[in-house]
Order: C-alpha cells, then structure tokens, then sequence
C-alpha cells in the first residue's frame, strides 16, 4: 500500500527531528568504498569484507558493521495494514475503482 512521497517525507523530518532533541549523538559515517549487502526479504550473515548492511527496521543490526534501516517509501508493512485502514484511509494510494492498491495488483 502506498501514500504521497511528501507525506512520508514530512513524517520523517518531524520523526528525526523529535528523535534527535531528545537523544543528541554524533553521526558516524559509512566506511568509504565499503562493500554493501542489501538484506531485502531477510536476514542473513554477511558475506566477508561486507562493511555496510541495510535491513529492515524489525531486524537486528549486523554486529560489528555500519548497520542501516531501509524504509519503504512507498508501501507499509503487511502488519500495519489495518492501521493505515482505519486510521489514514486517505493516505492509501486508491485505483480508479476506490479499491486501495497493493504492489501486486496495482
């Protein structure tokens, strides 16, 4: 399911911004010219002389990597579905017929 890019946009300025009042930290970049492995659909150990892993935000981090939490910008998770139905129907992307759209039948 899918909301305005400027919706989720604006909701993660505001998260980050409330975030970063209350826990100040230093940030730490990536290592330069790390080699990256991209965990999408699940977790697994890195293959060696990965520096950087990006996971999904209920994963836990890679220990001893750059670990970072990729968001989907366009979908929800399946569980927050009736959340987004109930609470931000207007949010949900709708086809011609009213119906909320899914990734796979849009």
């Amino acid at each position: 399911m899918s909301f305005p890019f400027y919706n989720l946009l604006s909701l993660c300025i505001a998260a980050a911004s409330a975030h970063a009042a209350i826990l100040p930290r230093a940030v730490s970049l990536p290592p330069v010219n790390g080699r990256f492995d991209y965990q999408i659909g699940g977790v697994y150990t890195p293959a060696s002389g990965v520096a950087v892993v990006t996971r999904d935000n209920s994963a836990s981090p890679a220990a001893g990597l750059y670990n970072i939490c990729y968001i989907n910008a366009f979908q929800t998770q399946p569980e927050d579905e009736d959340f987004w139905k109930g609470q931000h129907s207007d949010l949900l992307l709708k086809k011609a017929n009213g119906n909320v759209g899914f990734s796979v039948n849009l």
